[in-house]
């Protein structure tokens, strides 16, 4: 009895602190907002291997039709399915999600650097917690920029 109410008195707290995640809404923006980055992912992996083992092109040509192809394919799902953002402001969102992705881009970069030749921190942890950082302020950017309902 005692856990439970100082859970949820706990748990209010945090609702009235962070109210979206009280939410059903932002589990389900979360999970679909993972789900397509990791779509993506699996295309540009999937692309990349086709092209340079399979069909023997160079390594330049394949990483490049390929970042193309998920970029493609990040774009439309985090548009149309994740936030179901049926705007006809196409270009001008799909130029603003280029730049944020731009962005990411060297902030990946700088972060790196900071966390694994300043700090020490070993890379692959490096990587996943300044991959964690940019999904995050991605998704932000995406729910109340790019694509705000």
């Amino acid at each position: 009895m005692f856990f439970s109410e100082k859970y949820n008195r706990i748990k209010i707290r945090l609702f009235k602190f962070l109210p979206f995640l009280g939410k059903k809404h932002w589990l389900k923006l979360s999970i679909k907002y993972i789900t397509a980055g990791a779509s993506a992912t699996l295309v540009h992996v999937l692309v990349v291997f086709l092209l340079f083992d399979v069909f023997n092109w160079t390594i330049f040509i394949s990483t490049s039709l390929a970042f193309v192809l998920a970029f493609s394919v990040s774009f439309s799902l985090q548009k149309f399915w994740t936030f179901r953002n049926l705007k006809k402001k196409y270009l001008t969102q799909l130029l603003a999600y280029f730049v944020l992705n731009l962005f990411n881009f060297f902030i990946n970069g700088f972060l790196m650097v900071v966390f694994v030749e300043y700090w020490g921190i070993f890379y692959l942890l490096s990587q996943i917690i300044v991959s964690l950082i940019i999904a995050v302020n991605s998704f932000l950017v995406y729910k109340f920029v790019i694509f705000k309902p």
